[in-house]
This record gives structure tokens, sequence and C-alpha cells, in this order.
């Protein structure tokens, strides 16, 4: 597939840059140059260390030169750029098929759960005659071993035979770049002034058997400073050659140009691994260390699932098992998250999650509202569901639509079910390196208040609406509750969700949270949310843990002595609760004294919706009715 290409320059691509922070973000981020094309010219892209040689031998072709006060940087890890006193570049872009070779990957030897995307690769090019096929999605997805294994199979290898070409883009930052890549991989000659477009392309044009030309990471020149347009031509006159195949792999959602290209996957790009060969692939790569045993297996799940099955944080984190036992790996992975998804080298985009992401963020030049708008996301469990209409609601008048575009293209977020959404290992290493800030969580406190308020009185309804948002209003009330900056009525939200049962563990949550941390709670708030906790108790069949609330609740009142209606109405409430519990356990005689003391208190109070409820309850019971009977007749 590949051919062995000689060449004199040794370059060594050691380095780090680091990114220019954003404003409102304190924490650097350090990054390996090394397998990357991201120049300094780009202001979006982190600042190069320069790399100082007086050897001639990196020149063996120049003559008459005056290199004095010159300085050779390496771009990206692989590109020469020779800067004078003027700054110019004299000689730009200098690759090497060395270079090429090097960042050439081998066919991957563990490729689980992929199969049938081969094949279906596979049969585009040799079934159905289709030139182009787009690879596409976010970063760790695997588009690159996908597009090996479719280059390596059997059918392609007999169709193109050695006229299959991979271009690691990654290396290339604009149209002359690429060339000069194609001119490298193909061996094609060239003359002296000799144009290098007419001569790959004389060759493209005359070639009597079909060849294969595979642009990896094709979003780097695509997406470099201004080089689009240049980049956009060479590939639509590449495609108009009749003899020609394409494979690209980029991150986004979509192929580039105006050319009719195949997908594979869906409308996101490739999908993540399912459960079983996500497993394969994790044992895999963990090797024979990995002990197997009931809980191993159900560990592994689990962290799996974490994951959400990404192939590249799946790689990363079965190699620790190699020098730790899986459950450090799981305490690892709890404590430190995505940091642990990296090799222990120089980070780069196939070694590092988080790498992977800050370049992402670099490439699609990610800043300002987009970016905070990114921390958003990464702070909503739930994303944002039907963000058309959704996110005008949370951040009115703003016209957030574009920025939106900018994050679907770069593949960080990705639009389910008409839901903005974002993978596990994305969000935790966004919300950990650029989180949210105070002024959009307040936002959304606002926004999910008012949404509360606004939902149907129907329950069935209601339930409807507030399921894909529940775990959003669980971590935003939560948050503000505990850092002390809620600016709507808590009160009102745990009302609206103690309507179902099916949200009771958020109203549980929240209520405890409340009671633990809110020093402000009003006595007659501080009761209704004990009273509350009481009857979910109740209902969980934690009944002692149910009568210890209503005992705390009922000690805030004096029963001797004149009480006013509404102290009388929170008795009843108490009575009432422990009526249930007893009767749960059987004990009917203090169950029918506790059901007497609630409707005593609940007329009093002049609660008569209440009254009228406890003798309905009493009544389904013959003893309690009896007694109930023989008192009020």
């Amino acid at each position: 597939m590949k051919k062995a290409i000689k060449t004199a320059l040794h370059w060594k691509d050691k380095k780090r840059q680091k990114h220019t922070q954003e404003p409102g973000h304190t924490e650097n981020i350090d990054n390996a140059a090394a397998g990357t094309s991201l120049s300094g010219q780009n202001p979006w892209i982190m600042e190069q260390q320069m790399q100082i040689s007086t050897g001639f031998q990196f020149f063996p072709d120049a003559q008459n030169s005056d290199f004095r006060n010159a300085q050779i940087t390496n771009v990206a890890g692989n590109l020469n750029i020779i800067k004078g006193d003027s700054g110019l570049s004299s000689d730009t872009k200098k690759i090497t098929a060395d270079m090429i070779a090097s960042a050439t990957p081998a066919v991957p030897i563990v490729f689980k759960g992929r199969e049938e995307l081969v094949k279906q690769g596979v049969n585009i090019f040799c079934q159905q005659g289709l030139r182009f096929l787009a690879i596409l999605g976010a970063g760790g997805m695997g588009k690159t071993s996908l597009a090996l294994h479719i280059m390596d199979s059997d059918l392609v290898q007999n169709k193109f035979g050695e006229r299959c070409y991979f271009i690691p883009c990654e290396l290339f930052e604009d149209a002359e770049s690429l060339v000069q890549g194609l001119i490298h991989v193909m061996e094609l000659t060239m003359q002296e002034n000799q144009s290098k477009q007419k001569v790959l392309f004389n060759h493209l044009q005359s070639a009597h058997g079909d060849l294969l030309i595979v642009f990896d990471n094709f979003e780097t020149p695509w997406n470099h400073g201004n080089s689009r347009i240049g980049v956009k031509n060479l590939l639509e006159k590449i495609a108009k050659c009749r003899k020609v195949s394409l494979i690209v792999t980029m991150r986004g959602p979509d192929g580039p140009g105006d050319i009719p290209w195949k997908r594979l996957g869906d409308q996101s790009g490739i999908p993540t691994l399912s459960p079983v060969p996500a497993k394969e692939a994790f044992k895999a790569f963990a090797g024979n260390k990995l002990q197997s045993s009931d809980d191993s297996e159900s560990q592994i799940d689990s962290l799996l699932y974490q994951l959400e099955y990404v192939p590249l944080a799946i790689r990363l984190s079965a190699q620790h098992v190699k020098r730790v036992p899986l459950k450090t790996l799981i305490k690892m992975w709890e404590k430190h998250k995505t940091s642990i998804l990296a090799e222990q080298t120089e980070p780069g985009r196939l070694t590092s999650v988080s790498f992977s992401i800050d370049l992402s963020i670099q490439i699609f030049r990610i800043k300002g509202r987009t970016l905070e708008l990114l921390s958003t996301l990464s702070f909503l469990p739930d994303g944002i569901p039907l963000w058309v209409e959704t996110l005008e609601q949370m951040f009115p008048g703003e016209g957030l639509s574009v920025n939106v575009s900018t994050l679907l293209e770069s593949s960080l977020i990705y639009d389910q079910n008409e839901g903005l959404k974002m993978l596990v290992p994305v969000q935790e290493h966004i919300h950990s390196k650029y989180p949210i800030g105070q002024v959009d969580v307040d936002q959304l406190e606002m926004f999910y208040a008012q949404f509360l308020k606004n939902l149907p009185g129907n329950d069935i309804e209601a339930q409807l609406e507030l399921q894909p948002h529940i775990n959003n209003i669980d971590k935003i009330f939560k948050t503000q509750i505990r850092s002390g900056h809620s600016k709507t009525s808590y009160m009102c939200a745990v009302n609206i969700l103690d309507r179902s049962w099916r949200f009771v563990p958020v109203s549980m949550g929240l209520i405890d949270l409340i009671l633990e941390k809110n020093e402000n709670v009003g006595k007659g708030d501080e009761i209704d949310l004990k009273l509350r906790k009481a009857r979910i108790l109740r209902w969980l069949q934690r009944l002692q843990d149910a009568e210890a609330q209503v005992m705390s609740a009922k000690d805030c009142i004096n029963e001797e002595g004149n009480i006013s209606q509404s102290e009388a109405d929170i008795l009843g409430r108490c009575f009432d609760i422990l009526q249930g519990i007893y009767y749960s356990q059987t004990q009917y005689e203090k169950a029918i004294n506790m059901s007497l003391q609630a409707q005593k208190y609940f007329k009093q109070s002049e609660n008569q919706w209440a009254q009228a409820t406890v003798v309905c309850i009493s009544r389904e019971n013959p003893r309690v009715a009896k007694k109930c009977n023989a008192t009020y007749g």
C-alpha cells in the first residue's frame, strides 16, 4: 500500500506549544505540536517555539544563499519555514517523503465493531462504482483506522493495486503543500521550473488504471487560515479526473467542497462502538494482565458506559491495565476523568483525548461566545433538547444559531432527535478546562424556573415535557443551592417536581440539599420540606426514616393551647403520614388513632379536601373504617 521512499533529510520535531488563553479562562493548554499542521501564522494556533540550526545538511540544494540571521522554524512538527530579516518565507513548506512515511500509520491490528462499515466502504468503490467516500465525525472515533482497513481490503487492493496513496493531511496547511505531498507519495519526477500542479494533473489524467487517494485528517488544510478556496479548487480538480477515487476523513458532519460524497455512519458521522465490540477492544488493548471475574466484567461494562464507547478513550484507558489493576483504573477515572486518557508520551491527536479535543477547538477557531456556549453544553447533562426553540428561550436575543453551526461543524457536539448533545469524554474535558460562567448558570436557572411554571396542568403532559430536561434541572438547582447563588424560588421547583412520582429522586435530592445548605429557609418552608420528604420515604418503604422526619416536623409546633389554622393543617399532615406508616406496618390501632387525629386537625384548619381524603383512605381498611364510623357516624 505504501512505497519506501528515500530521503536525505532527518528532522527532529519534538517541541511544545502553548495555547493563547480565551478571556475568562486562566488555565493554560500545553499541547504537543508533533503530528499537526497548525502554523504560527494563524492567531488561534499555539505559539511555536523556535529550533535553530546552523548545519547546511538541511539545505543540500541551496547555492549563493545568505542564511545569516535566519531562523529555521519547525512548524507543526513537519514543515520547514525559513525566515530572514524581512520575516518573509523564502522556501515554504519543505516537506519530505520521510515525513509523510513517518506520519502514515499502519493498519490497526485491534479493530472491533467496524466490520459492517468497512464492508459498506468497500462496496461503494467495488460494487456501486462510486468514487467519493467521506468518513466523518468527532476526533477519536477511529476514522483513520476505518479508512486504512477499507484501503487494505482485498477487493480494494485488487481494483487499485499499488495505486493507493495515503496523505496524512495534518502535515499540510494549503493546496501548494498538498500538491507537494501527492508528488512525493506518487514518486513523480519534477523538472526544474516545472509547475507542480501540471506534473500532478498530467499524471492523474493520463493514468491507465484506477487510483485511490486517501486524504486523512483533511480538516487541517480545509480550516487553515485563508487556504480553503485553494484547497477546495484542488480537491474538485482532482475529483474531475475520471480514474481517481477519493476517501476523506475529517472532523465535522459534512464532506468538503461541492463533491457528491457518499458518507459512512449516520448524520453526525461515524458512531461510537456498540457495547460488545467495545468490550472486546478494551480486553484486546489491556492484554493478558486483565484478570477476568464477575466483578471485573461489571466494572469494565460500567467504565465503557461512562466513556460512551468512544474508540480512542477505550484504547487509552485499557492501556493503564497493563500497569495497574482494573479497580485502580476505575478510581483513577472517577477522580481524574479525561486526564487519564493519555499515553505517557508527548501528547498528540492519537495519544491524548484532551489534546484531540483541544485540537478541534483550535482548528475550528472556537472562541468568545461560541466557546462559552460549548462550556454551557458541557454543563448540561441533557444537552439542549429541541434546541431550535429552547436555545432562544435560554439566551433570548443573542442569536446563537451561528455559534451552534460552528460547534456542529467541529463535531464537538452533535444533533440527536433535534437536541444538542456532547459525548462524555468531550463533556468532561470541556467542563474541567472551560467551566461555565456564573452569569450563564444564573440565566439557565431563570429559564428553568419559568419552564417549570409554564408546564401544563395535566400531570401526564407535564411529565412528557419535563422528562428531556430533568437532569439539567437537577444539576442547575443543586449547583445554585450549593453556591448560594440561587435567583429563584427553590420551593416552587420542589412543588412542581412533587407532582410526579417519576421524579422522586430529583425531588428528594433537592429537599435534602435545601435542608442541609440553605440557612435562610423559613420555618414554614422547613416543615413543609420535612413532610414532603417523609411522604417520599414512606412511599419508598423507608418507614422508620419517614417516621423520624414526621416527628422532627411535628416537634416544631406546640400542640398545647391555641394553634393557628396553618399550624393545625401542618399537624393534620403529620398525623396523616403517620397513619399511612403504621398502616403499612399492620399496626392498625396506631393507624386508627393517627387517622382520627389527622381528621381532627384538618377540620380545625378547615381543609375539607384533606379531611375527606383521610376519611377515604381510612375506610379502605375495615378495622379503621369501623372505628371511624363509630366516632363520626
